[in-house]
């Protein structure tokens, strides 16, 4: 009777494991895919208002990382166009289960930002791959996002037009804590 139920826990133990490698499996190839990498960027450009192109997504279990993402905003707000490089991150997967894609930490190799078209122009796009961009969403998401922490290794900011009125921020490492989106 005892080897009998020690079969069943080991099977149930077993069939637990197999269960969990599967999840992540298909959880990683359905992150990988260009339909989920289009509704990531347009998610994106529904908050900064714009188009926003992301590079193909590379999961491993629940970390997710992109060689980089462009977004250009459109007139009247502040932010031109943003390039960031080498994104990366690890979410909870009982958060997901919640509806909620929760992100302790984003860390980012390099980032740019231009904050008018003059500005624009001193972006280098020779580190930053152009990929297609993407219309912004028109309706909302059923799931939540909440990034808690953006770690920015080295951050290029440019404004106005630095050659005459504006200004520039080169090689800064940066940390945001956003509150809500």
């Amino acid at each position: 009777r005892k080897k009998w139920w020690g079969i069943i826990i080991g099977l149930g133990l077993v069939g637990a494991l197999g269960a969990i490698f599967f999840a992540q499996h298909f959880l990683a190839r359905t992150l990988e895919s260009e339909k989920t990498r289009n509704r990531i960027a347009a998610r994106i450009g529904r908050v900064i208002d714009g188009e926003v192109g992301v590079l193909p997504i590379t999961a491993h279990g629940f970390s997710v990382s992109s060689f980089g993402l462009v977004g250009m905003a459109a007139p009247p707000r502040a932010l031109t166009e943003a390039r960031a490089t080498r994104v990366s991150a690890r979410f909870d997967l009982m958060e997901l289960w919640r509806g909620k894609l929760r992100v302790d930490r984003l860390p980012v190799a390099h980032a740019q930002a231009a904050f008018s078209p003059a500005a624009a122009r001193l972006l280098d796009r020779t580190e930053f791959p152009s990929p297609p961009l993407i219309p912004a969403a028109t309706e909302a998401t059923l799931m939540s996002v909440d990034i808690r922490h953006v770690a920015i290794g080295r951050t290029d900011l440019f404004f106005a037009d630095p050659a005459k009125d504006g200004g520039a921020f080169r090689g800064v490492e940066t940390h945001f804590y956003p509150k809500g989106e």
